[in-house]
């Protein structure tokens, strides 16, 4: 009987998440019998490396799974990156061989991987599951193998004051896990309450920390401190020659404010109690809202608000906090009870409108309006953003969508148009600990208000497509993230403006944008950001040609998975002439891609698919690192692969360098701590392939020759939109003259022939093909 095998790796939290979150690796085998084989399959090495560049962590999760079984199965690896982590890419390997994802549209992904399992090749395809979880399927594993896999993820480290935190999960006891924290603010210390650390450069800006488990496998936590200083706006950049620049700015308030310098503020919560809300959830909402009426300060205003079809409140507009006040909120919210549909929108009018003050009342200023907006159902999407849209008040909206069921399109668009945020809950079980966590952050506004703009340099210098639309309240422990793109030259001035206690302040940093600067997650950050809204515009308002085109172009060229694309892995030699054929077109339709976005910074040359080009050497396999710095600029960290027994490393090419032999500086920290410098020498060769073709009729088909003025690694024909009559032609011996007979009926054609180098860049031509009916 053939089984097929399931492998769970829950790789949950990763990032800001509380460490009460953090799940440990899960590995679970699953047959088509039902049986329970989870003793069948195991994990027997794994190996975590990790680059923080500024707060960007770019992880690579090496792992080596056997299967026990005397049996072919096929794979099924879940991974769960957490809420902001994003594929970067994956691998696995046959034997010696590393064969690379690439991106492609989802729907051609799928349909070369089903066609070349359907045959007991060897494919990999990975996809997108939900919510931070991505999940890739591998056949065949036979019967003992050991089967490499390989991830890569990136995310953003949330800043708490100077504090950075990275957690990760560990899956075996005697996993090595390294990692290089780069950063220009200077790093001050690292911890990790979970892991022995051996530390080298602490004070400096580049720390490099190897952390050892201790005695069984389970979450990495580690914590290190940048030297800032209080109010320090950050900023990174990249560009490539001839584009605008990517930019991304954060900012951090500081510990230990004290209460003096945080506003007093209206809080209203705003329940939903419609009748999917009943049981747990609205009794755990109850409890959640009750829990912040509890935290109120003596300054704070609070009212409390239950909508299903209908609206209710306990008082007209917020009132001051009181020993009787708050009583009175605990007993309306105690007595509410489930009851009809969902009006989020009639919710929303009411729960706005009650923050304008009345004739008979003084206006409140400057101070903070905060909405907490609970719901587990779906309503009318443009009625509920007309009504934000239309709302003239400065009141911040904090949407908390519970349960699989919840618009969270809606509710994040919604939180954003108001300035909050969105935070989802997936059971009702965690209602009262995350809205407690929520109001943690929310209860102490510190900057409202707040804008940012670009000025200097070009007189038409501008900041735009800018993520998130609308900037949020910055809170004490909070941290603010803006991406987007700049026109213009440097120098520039980035402003960041607000209001503080009620008194208006700014904060400034001056950029240099030169025409080119490398930083490339800078760029890809931006990507995300703009992929994260056009998914968010296709949810609200319906999915269109030029929406659904826009995001797969992107994903594409900044090499990502989402809902419309993934990664596919698959070796040249198990394609089927059909699978080939589709996967042509679809590398054709991905240089169209490329070439509308020559300022992509995930990719180097747009002829070099993903996997290239790759530099690798020969060093001691317990080298603590060894890193190449490039004639170009470029610094990269390279990884041991213990297949081949080399270190090696993906790097991109900026555009402006030319072809030619360049050396490389190898820099080797040795175990004992010795350093040594190594010199390889690498040819970059982006160049299509130059070649010519001769067809000569004959019975039956055609015989096609090709002359490549370099030696060639693959050169291939085939019919036009037939994708079965394909052939590869054959090799004579001194790589450059190709030849191969191809049968096809009478009738005329389209010929198209395809040429790939060693470097793996390639050329294509097509030209017409007539076969007569004389032979």
């Amino acid at each position: 009987m053939k089984r097929y095998l399931s492998l769970i790796l829950m790789s949950v939290a990763l990032g800001a998440a509380p460490a009460a979150a953090l799940a440990q690796a899960e590995l679970a085998a699953i047959t088509d019998a039902g049986d329970d084989a989870a003793d069948r399959i195991a994990l027997v090495r794994e190996n975590l490396r990790v680059h923080i560049d500024q707060q960007h962590a770019h992880t690579t999760l090496s792992q080596v799974y056997e299967n026990r079984t005397d049996e072919r199965l096929e794979g099924r690896y879940h991974l769960q990156v957490g809420e902001g982590a994003r594929v970067s890419g994956f691998a696995y390997w046959n034997g010696e061989e590393k064969i690379v994802g690439e991106v492609f549209e989802k729907q051609t992904a799928a349909q070369v991987y089903e066609e070349v399992t359907g045959l007991n090749r060897d494919p990999g395809l990975l996809e997108r599951e939900g919510e931070g979880a991505f999940s890739f399927r591998l056949f065949p594993i036979e019967a003992s193998e050991r089967k490499p896999v390989e991830v890569q993820w990136t995310q953003w480290l949330r800043r708490e004051g100077q504090r950075v935190s990275y957690r990760v999960p560990v899956g075996h006891a005697q996993s090595v896990v390294q990692l290089a924290i780069d950063d220009e603010r200077r790093i001050t210390e690292v911890k990790s309450p979970t892991h022995t650390l051996a530390l080298e450069g602490v004070g400096t800006e580049h720390v490099r920390v190897r952390a050892t488990g201790r005695g069984s496998a389970g979450a990495l936590e580690l914590h290190y401190r940048v030297d800032g200083g209080d109010w320090a706006l950050s900023a990174f950049v990249h560009r490539d020659a001839g584009h605008d620049a990517y930019l991304i700015a954060n900012l951090a308030t500081p510990p230990g404010l004290a209460a003096t310098e945080i506003a007093d503020k209206d809080v209203t919560l705003v329940l939903d109690r419609s009748g999917s809300m009943s049981g747990a959830p609205l009794a755990r909402a109850k409890d959640a809202a009750k829990a912040v009426v509890a935290r109120l300060g003596d300054g704070d205003r609070v009212n409390v608000m239950a909508f299903d079809d209908g609206v209710d409140a306990l008082f007209l507009r917020p009132v001051p906090i009181s020993a009787e006040r708050r009583s009175q909120a605990v007993e309306y919210i105690d007595r509410l009870s489930d009851g009809g549909g969902t009006d989020l929108a009639g919710a929303l009018a009411e729960a706005l409108d009650a923050q304008h003050p009345s004739e008979s009342e003084a206006d409140t200023g400057s101070r903070p309006h905060v909405i907490l907006f609970l719901t587990d159902g779906q309503s009318d999407s443009q009625a509920t953003l007309q009504v934000a849209r239309g709302d003239a008040g400065d009141a911040r909206v904090f949407t908390i969508g519970v349960g699989d069921g919840v618009e969270k399109p809606l509710l994040a668009r919604l939180a954003s148009e108001k300035r909050g945020r969105f935070t989802f809950i997936a059971s009702p079980s965690e209602i009262e600990r995350k809205v407690s966590r929520l109001y943690s952050e929310i209860a102490a506004p510190v900057l409202v208000d707040l804008a940012v703009e670009v000025t200097g340099g070009d007189a038409d210098v501008r900041l735009s497509r800018r993520y998130p639309r609308s900037v949020p309240d910055l809170y004490r422990g909070d941290e603010l993230v803006i991406t987007g793109r700049v026109r213009g030259d440097g120098p520039l001035t980035l402003s960041l403006r607000g209001e503080r206690g009620g008194e208006p302040v700014a904060f400034t940093r001056v950029i240099d944008v030169p025409a080119q600067i490398t930083r490339p997650w800078v760029g890809r950050m931006w990507a995300q950001a703009r992929v994260d809204d056009l998914l968010e515009e296709i949810a609200l308002f319906g999915e269109t040609d030029e929406l659904r085109d826009e995001v797969i172009s992107l994903a594409v060229a900044y090499n990502f998975v989402t809902q419309y694309t993934s990664f596919l892995a698959i070796p040249e030699s198990e394609l089927t002439d059909s699978a080939r054929d589709q996967l042509a077109d679809a590398r054709a339709q991905k240089q169209q891609i490329l070439a509308a976005h020559k300022d992509a910074v995930a990719l180097s040359r747009s002829n070099m698919p993903p996997g290239d080009p790759i530099l690798k050497m020969r060093a001691p396999a317990d080298a603590q690192q060894v890193t190449a710095y490039f004639p170009f600029g470029l610094v990269k960290d390279l990884d041991y692969d213990a297949h081949t027994e080399h270190w090696r490393v993906r790097f991109l090419v900026p555009k402006g360098v030319e072809d030619g032999s360049y050396e490389v500086k190898i820099v080797i920290v040795h175990a004992d701590g010795t350093v040594e410098v190594a010199r390889v020498p690498y040819v970059i060769d982006s160049a299509e392939p130059d070649f010519e073709v001769v067809v000569e009729e004959l019975a039956g088909g055609a015989l096609v020759r090709v002359v490549t003025a370099e030696p060639a690694r693959l050169v291939t024909a085939a019919i036009v939109g037939a994708p079965a009559q394909r052939v590869e032609l054959q090799d004579s011996g001194d790589g450059v003259h190709f030849e191969a007979f191809l049968p096809v009926a009478p009738g005329s054609y389209r010929l198209r022939v395809v040429v790939a180098d060693d470097a793996r860049n390639e050329a294509d031509d097509e030209l017409p093909l007539i076969i007569s009916d004389l032979h």
